[in-house]
């Protein structure tokens, strides 16, 4: 399989800065002065539309120019065309400028954009190859969608799930058992008498779930142990239920939400099983594809793939035939760039390390059987590797721009500065030690002491290992990200401590944890001079639609955009040049590989 792409190859290459241009994007081109007319008289060449400058735009260029853009920027029904071309036209002679100055900069030239541009050409080249192979796929009918829904109905049938809280007191004999359960029925009074339940759970519970106002999640029936589920699923909306006594303590429980079990819709579905037809149309081309081309690379098993990334060794290869090579340096990145790229689509599953290496093989083989049988067009690489370098180049300069029109106000950096200290302030560092203890068959009593050690100033890490066992280990500074990654409620747990103190304990899959806090580094603010950088970094990324149209309304002050008016009428009346294959299509097709 392929790895997933968004609509644009700039998107995922950026990274991070696909989203930064889209903002900027938005605003692009719309100079609040628009275009002049050009007085009547004025002679034009045949076919030019508009003038700017040294700069000539002519029909032919700017269909094609709208053609690229039209996935993105189709015109509503009922947009006023003529407004909607003179936007066109302005973001147009805009981009030739910035294509211009970023030439004269050498920005085209310098070895980072270079080994990019190489990279860019492989993928570029794989896309297409596929776009030759699918362009001529049927497309997907309402009677296709309709007929798989019916085929998988069974997993369009969401089952009854119940958003539960919990409050468990720990309790290992009778004598203790009772007097538990004696205080759960005294909370429960309360919690039918309107005291909140989070609120109950923070301060009474024995149970992690208290550092979440005892929040056990949204469960299915089935999840919990036997004697606990029937109590939840039997259980009615916003009432406690009645103490429930076990082997090692006692259970109050609350549903907050129940969401009833239904059938997905038909429209429901409809993204996942136009998704699902695609990638089994695409795959019944491909496959016999890859299947001509033998080669392996060399390619690891998931042992050993998994060995090499843990390894640091950034040049160790895991892919290599002949001039192909993917060293876990360039992995990691593409690792890196997907991560980012699902983040912000709200993937619910980050792709796995062995799906993304397999999906680069398959690519690598489509490209060379394509290159093999010469499928493309002769030219037809390397124009899309000139439309990538323009891109690229104009976005790169897009971005110069913006950062000058805001160092060219200093006076306003520096008020930015001084109103957002925590911006440009190192952040908080804990320097903690870790004791962690595998789960055994005594867990809840060792849980049980970890939880009476936290409350206890003499404890230590050290006098819990000589009577716990376990393993202590002394953590590099954490930062809260950094801790969040440990464990979603660890800041919470870490931030109120004083050097010297115990948190409360973890239970994690594999172990209990418990931290001590041995120092706090506090954040040191940054002077506007050392941290100028950032200051404008940070500007930019927060009044990037403002900057960009004073850049905007500076450029056409100083320098008129003149179209013509007949010519522009044309166009109005004739209908939007269309694309061969949509940038949706593509994307819908390098999404199913």
């Amino acid at each position: 399989m392929l790895a997933p792409r968004s609509a644009r190859f700039s998107n995922v290459l950026c990274g991070g800065l696909a989203l930064f241009s889209l903002i900027v994007f938005a605003t692009a081109c719309s100079p609040r002065s628009g275009g002049d007319d050009t007085p009547s008289g004025t002679e034009w060449a045949p076919g030019e539309i508009a003038r700017f400058g040294d700069f000539r735009l002519d029909r032919e260029t700017l269909d094609r120019f709208i053609v690229e853009r039209l996935a993105e920027e189709r015109p509503v029904p009922g947009t006023d065309l003529e407004t909607w071309y003179r936007e066109r036209i302005s973001e147009y002679m805009i981009e030739v400028q910035l294509l211009q100055q970023a030439r004269e900069a050498g920005r085209d030239r310098s070895p980072e954009f270079i080994a990019s541009r190489a990279s860019a050409r492989s993928q570029i080249e794989t896309e297409l190859c596929l776009r030759h192979q699918t362009s001529q796929l049927p497309p997907i009918e309402r009677a296709d969608l309709e007929a798989e829904y019916e085929r998988n109905l069974d997993l369009f049938n969401k089952p009854e799930r119940r958003l539960t809280l919990h409050l468990y007191r720990r309790a290992g004999d009778e004598e203790a058992r009772a007097t538990a359960r004696a205080e759960l029925d005294r909370l429960r009074d309360r919690i039918l008498q309107g005291d909140d339940f989070g609120r109950l759970a923070r301060a009474h519970s024995d149970s992690e779930s208290r550092h979440r106002g005892g929040e056990l999640g949204w469960l299915f029936q089935g999840e919990l142990p036997d004697a606990i589920d029937r109590v939840v699923f039997g259980l009615e909306e916003g009432v406690p239920s009645r103490p429930l006594v076990t082997e090692d303590g006692v259970h109050l429980l609350m549903v907050q939400t129940i969401t009833p079990a239904r059938a997905v819709s038909l429209i429901e579905a409809l993204p996942i099983l136009h998704e699902q037809i695609l990638q089994e149309r695409v795959e019944e081309v491909i496959r016999p594809i890859v299947e001509r081309d033998s080669s392996d690379f060399g390619m690891p098993d998931q042992a050993e793939l998994l060995a090499l990334l843990r390894s640091g060794d950034a040049e160790a290869l895991l892919l290599q035939d002949g001039d192909y090579q993917l060293d876990v340096g360039d992995f990691r990145r593409r690792l890196a760039l997907l991560s980012e790229q699902q983040s912000t689509e709200a993937r619910a599953q980050p792709a796995h390390p062995w799906s993304v290496l397999q999906a680069l093989r398959t690519r690598e083989k489509l490209r060379r059987v394509c290159e093999q049988e010469a499928w493309l067009a002769e030219g037809a690489l390397a124009a899309a590797v000139e439309r990538w370098e323009r891109e690229q180049l104009v976005s790169a300069q897009r971005r110069q721009v913006l950062r000058d029109q805001a160092a060219a106000d200093e006076a306003r950096l520096r008020l930015y500065h001084s109103q957002n200290p925590d911006q440009f302030s190192t952040p908080v560092r804990w320097n903690l030690r870790r004791l962690r203890i595998a789960l055994d068959a005594e867990a809840s009593a060792t849980m049980a002491a970890l939880e009476a050690a936290s409350q206890d100033d003499q404890a230590s890490v050290d006098s819990l290992q000589m009577a716990l066992g376990g393993q202590v280990e002394s953590l590099p500074p954490q930062r809260v990200l950094e801790l969040r990654q440990i464990a979603s409620v660890l800041p919470a747990l870490i931030a109120p401590l004083e050097p010297g103190q115990l948190s409360a304990p973890l239970r994690t899959l594999e172990h209990l944890e418990i931290y001590q806090l041995v120092s706090r580094e506090e954040p040191v603010p940054a002077s506007f001079e050392a941290a100028r950088e950032r200051v404008i970094t940070n500007f930019v990324r927060q009044h990037a639609a403002a900057l960009y149209q004073q850049y905007l309304d500076q450029t056409f002050a100083e320098q008129a955009l003149r179209i013509d008016a007949e010519a522009l009428a044309q166009l109005v009346e004739a209908e939007l040049p269309q694309p061969d294959i949509s940038a949706e299509r593509l994307s819908q097709l390098l999404e199913a590989l």
